[in-house]
């Protein structure tokens, strides 16, 4: 979904081999088929029901059991988050002077660093720690629902914060990205087979937010709640629009 003139936030969800969504994986664990993207032309079920601010969208793997339905329509647009802001640190407080000796010490000329090498610009990606949040609600939501928590996996969070990162530079929100790329072809690449399903969200300021979307979806839900997951990966990115948030869940 192209979002470059809306400034809604947003939920989303497609289920792998349901029919939800445009997004479709084999049930052979590894066999990825190429999702169509026919259906993003049509209305989408958040367009008339959303709870929360924020944008969400769920996606389900190949032995998913999950039904979706239309996710509540967002009742308001997400306040604008504050900036930062940065407290000037204090003045350093002038040393003694020192009497000079009689020699004085030789001084080295430093040279300013070449722009080459200086290090390059941090990428749009959520800090470890929110990431590690999402991490943590999720597996709180499935104690308190009989699953057992999930394990975090690298080769899922590699390719959540890929997409997430994607999504935040090229301001769109979907499972599959504008070369056709699908949750299951995204976790294959990172060297994960048996993915299970995908949840993405923008808009949602804090990773309290974009669970609490989720957990209000059913869809969402459902992927949170399936005790067949054993893993997960979490991305999270700013972009123009706000944070991305990407749950990647997989069977191993």
């Amino acid at each position: 979904m192209d979002i470059r003139s809306s400034r809604l936030p947003l939920v989303f969800l497609t289920a792998a081999g349901l029919g939800l969504a445009a997004c479709a994986v084999e049930p052979a664990y590894g066999d990825l088929a190429r999702p169509a993207t026919t259906e993003h032309a049509q209305p989408l079920p958040w367009d008339t029901a959303l709870p929360a601010t924020g944008e969400a969208d769920g996606t389900e793997g190949p032995s998913g059991d999950a039904t979706a339905t239309d996710s509540p329509s967002p009742t308001s647009s997400p306040s604008p988050t504050s900036s930062p802001t940065t407290t000037p640190t204090d003045e350093p407080e002038p040393t003694p002077s020192r009497t000079p000796s009689d020699t004085p010490s030789p001084t080295e000329d430093t040279e300013p660093p070449d722009p080459d090498e200086s290090d390059p610009p941090s990428e749009p990606d959520g800090s470890a720690e929110t990431e590690a949040r999402v991490v943590e609600l999720t597996n709180a939501e499935r104690r308190d629902h009989g699953c057992e928590p999930l394990r975090t996996d690298e080769r899922l969070g590699t390719a959540a914060r890929a997409h997430s990162t994607d999504m935040a530079r090229r301001n769109y929100l979907d499972h599959v990205n504008p070369e056709g790329e699908g949750p299951g072809e995204r976790a294959a690449a990172a060297g994960y087979s048996r993915w299970g399903g995908e949840n993405v969200a923008m808009g949602y300021p804090t990773a309290d937010a974009a669970v609490a979307a989720w957990m209000n979806s059913d869809g969402h839900r459902a992927n949170i709640l399936n005790c067949d997951f054993r893993a997960i990966g979490v991305g999270a990115a700013e972009g123009s629009q706000g944070m991305y948030w990407t749950q990647k869940f997989g069977y191993e």
